[in-house]
């Protein structure tokens, strides 16, 4: 036999104990470590398995107890049966390029056919193997077939597996490769990837880093509009303590004053009283019975006056007090605010250069006349939603499929769309199309099936979104508002209401709501700008001017925002787009013309995997990257 080619440190080392050292009565763990008997029953005392004290992998104890292992091949008590089929003898030889072992007569019987194969003795066959480039590596076995190695890869199914599995569990119309011709492939995918996993661990970084500069920044600005807040409340208090005072100041002063006549009047009441008292006497003698009977009437009438009741003047009287009961912590927090946490999780960079992913057109069979997408939303799935204004249809596309639309509908039935505008996805995920003609939303499951109908109080909704709390929110371009409905669209909850003058809603054919702070942007096609709202829909300021400049605008259209609170406004006449900040700042053009064929934009909006979609007036939809994610 060839003598082994193996170092002898090596079979040493991997034949003893890992934790005692010892060489003797060894048993080699699926895992391929090595550990003495006395050892492993210490350390699988109760369970049925136990972690492997290196690398931690599940070992299943079998049935037989910690004997049932596999005895390491260095051990003196290590025994092995011949691989060869319908064979039990004892194995005494390995064959490093078959790598099973063998018995002297099927040795035999091997060594005619393959007598270039190397052998050595089973004693001296460790469990690693030493190939010709001298790296070691265990030997992985299939988890069907526990003798035989992993030998090839699926191409299909993208698994290693045995000889066997070749032959019976993965049929002939997959593609098998030799490891060992794919293996240099995986070695530069296996540096490839840890570059890549390398680059964006420190983009993580970088994104924490960000997150705790901002975090810092938050907090100074929550403390300050904490003490912002705190001063105010302390300024009107004040304010609200000298009126208050002044007020109890004027009602004491008066008060008195009518005490003060109240008190004379008194005084000379008693005076008269006292007066006729000194001369009753004389009145009693010398007066007539007449004029005697007459005079007790009037006196007991004054008695009655007197004995009624408090003078006029005290009647009626009201206790001074302040008709609220003092403040509380709760109603000063109700007042001035509590802290609230959301999550921003990780806010990715913009990419310096925007980059057109792919781009299709929404022309189909059905079509009548040239399309015109004049608005836009994304299903759950990721399926792209537009709605063609010139051929009244509704249109879904599988971004992956661009070819021809996966469903249409819209046109047909007594509640056929007159002239759809724009679509966004409800909370329970279905489709709520504005039609401008129609004068109502009409609401469709993604199937196309007509839900219902809400919206008819409106004279000409067009743009539609819906803000953090779910609700529905259309601008009208003809009663210049913008309405705000119940999630369902069942309760009309409250009207924006503009004028046909500028700031507010000239004609506003679009609108989105910043879920971050739920304030609303609505663009005025005719006014050349974009009028902003508050959470509470007050108005809060009017942006942008008609002209071609960096904050500058000519018929703005489509308007969007992602998770990020980034929002995009569409420049019609400029053909480009905006970038706004969470609050409607303008911040750069990300889109133009020349870079990336925006023509006469129309709508637009946030695809499924993070892209910014945009639809041109002919019908042309581009696909733009413009995160760095």
């Amino acid at each position: 036999m060839a003598a082994s080619n193996v170092p002898d440190d090596i079979g040493e080392l991997i034949s003893e104990c890992g934790i005692c050292f010892e060489k003797t009565d060894t048993k080699e763990l699926p895992c391929n470590h090595t550990f003495c008997h006395p050892c492993l029953q210490r350390i699988a005392t109760i369970d049925r398995a136990f972690p492997c004290p290196k690398c931690r992998c599940t070992i299943d104890i079998p049935e037989g107890g910690i004997h049932g292992l596999k005895n390491s091949p260095r051990s003196p008590s290590a025994t092995f049966t011949c691989d060869n089929v319908n064979c039990d003898s004892v194995s005494n030889i390995w064959c490093n390029d078959c790598e099973h072992k063998l018995c002297e007569e099927c040795w035999k019987i091997h060594n005619k056919t393959m007598q270039r194969h190397h052998v050595i003795p089973i004693d001296e066959a460790p469990s690693y193997k030493k190939t010709s480039s001298g790296k070691l590596y265990y030997p992985i076995y299939c988890h069907i077939h526990k003798t035989e190695q992993l030998k090839f890869f699926c191409v299909e199914d993208q698994v290693l597996i045995c000889r066997l599995c070749r032959n019976t569990v993965h049929n002939n119309t997959h593609t098998f490769h030799d490891v060992c011709n794919i293996v240099d492939e995986h070695r530069e995918g296996i540096v490839e990837t840890l570059d890549k996993m390398k680059i964006k661990s420190k983009k993580h970084l970088q994104y924490v880093s960000e997150y705790e500069n901002k975090l810092k920044d938050g907090y100074n600005k929550l403390e300050e509009d904490i003490d912002s807040r705190t001063e105010s409340v302390c300024t009107l208090a004040h304010q609200w303590q000298n009126e208050r005072k002044t007020q109890a100041q004027e009602i004491f002063q008066r008060e008195c004053k009518e005490l003060k006549d109240t008190t004379n009047d008194l005084e000379q009441d008693l005076m008269e009283i006292q007066s006729t008292s000194d001369s009753i006497q004389e009145l009693l003698r010398h007066a007539s019975d007449e004029a005697i009977v007459l005079y007790n009437i009037q006196l007991q009438q004054r008695w009655e006056h007197l004995h009624g009741g408090m003078p006029q003047t005290l009647s009626g009287r009201r206790n001074v007090w302040l008709n609220k009961p003092a403040p509380t912590m709760a109603i000063v927090g109700d007042m001035l605010g509590e802290i609230a946490l959301t999550e921003l999780g990780q806010v990715p960079k913009l990419l310096n250069i925007v980059q057109v992913v792919s781009s299709f057109n929404i022309k189909s069979a059905s079509d009548h006349i040239e399309p015109r997408p004049s608005g836009m939303t994304t299903t759950e799935i990721g399926d792209l939603v537009i709605v063609d204004r010139n051929n009244k249809l509704v249109k879904i596309y599988d971004v992956s499929h661009t070819s021809k639309p996966k469903l249409e509908f819209g046109n047909y039935g007594v509640n056929r769309l007159m002239l759809p505008w724009d679509v966004t996805r409800l909370v329970d995920s279905t489709l709520a199309v504005t039609d401008c003609d129609g004068k109502n939303v009409k609401v469709y499951r993604q199937t196309g099936a007509l839900v219902k109908i809400f919206g008819q109080e409106m004279k000409q909704p067009c743009g539609i979104t819906t803000n953090s709390k779910g609700n529905v929110v259309i601008s009208d371009t003809v009663a210049n508002s913008v309405f705000i409905y119940s999630p369902g669209g069942s309760t009309l909850l409250s009207v924006i209401e503009g004028s046909n003058e500028k700031p507010q809603l000239g004609y506003p054919t679009y609108v989105v709501s910043n879920k971050a702070n739920d304030i609303l942007l609505v663009p005025d096609f005719w006014g050349n700008c974009f009028e902003v709202f508050d959470s509470n829909g007050s108005y809060v300021c009017s942006r942008g001017n008609k002209g071609s400049g960096n904050e500058e605008l000519k018929n703005p259209a489509g308007i969007c925002s992602d998770r990020y609170s980034n929002i995009f406004l569409v420049d019609r006449n400029n053909h480009r787009v905006h970038l706004l900040d969470s609050d409607g700042t303008f911040k750069k053009i990300i889109a133009t013309k020349e870079e990336h064929g925006i023509n006469y934009p129309w709508s637009i909006c946030i695809g499924h995997d993070g892209t910014l979609v945009i639809a041109n007036r002919d019908g042309t939809i581009k696909l733009l990257k413009y995160l760095d994610e």
